[in-house]
This record gives structure tokens, sequence and C-alpha cells, in this order.
């Protein structure tokens, strides 16, 4: 890759603690495209409070995930679970 692509999986990236085996297609030496794994799984490194009052409706809250992404869950996710990202829509 040159340089620009690099930089920019880098920052594309920054979420995962490990890099995931990615599938890069190239034209001659040049790449064209990067595609990750359909889902990733990630630990849940910091988990915020949420609503205590009963539902009918599914609650969610927002998590950190190692690498420090915030991502939406639900309520009964906690610190130390690892949760399923569908890398295809987030």
């Amino acid at each position: 890759f040159d340089g620009q692509v690099q930089k920019k999986l880098v920052n594309e990236c920054t979420f995962m603690e490990e890099p995931p085996e990615v599938t890069v297609m190239y034209f001659g030496e040049e790449a064209l495209s990067c595609k990750l794994p359909a889902t990733l799984e990630l630990e849940v490194d910091r988990s915020f409070m949420g609503a205590s009052k009963q539902s009918a409706t599914a609650r969610e809250k927002d998590c950190h995930v190692k690498g420090g992404m915030i991502v939406k869950v639900p309520d009964h996710v906690e610190k130390g679970d690892t949760i399923v990202v569908d890398t295809r829509d987030g």
C-alpha cells in the first residue's frame, strides 16, 4: 500500500485490539478495496449505567469496547462481556 492507503486503514481500524484478517483486492500493485469480516467479537471495557425503570420496550445504553469505540448495547451488557458487532452496518 502507499502511505495514504495505510494511513486510512489504520484510522478505520483503531477500534480493534488486534486487526482481523482482511481481504484486499489489487489491480496490479494498486489496492482497490479492503474488506473486513462480516462480524467482529469485541470485549466491553466500560459500561454506563442503564435506566433503572422497567420498560415494555428494549432498552439500550452506551458502552466502550477495548480500542475505544462507543457502541449501543442492550441494558444487561456489562464490563467484561463480549459483544458481536456487524461490520457491514456498525
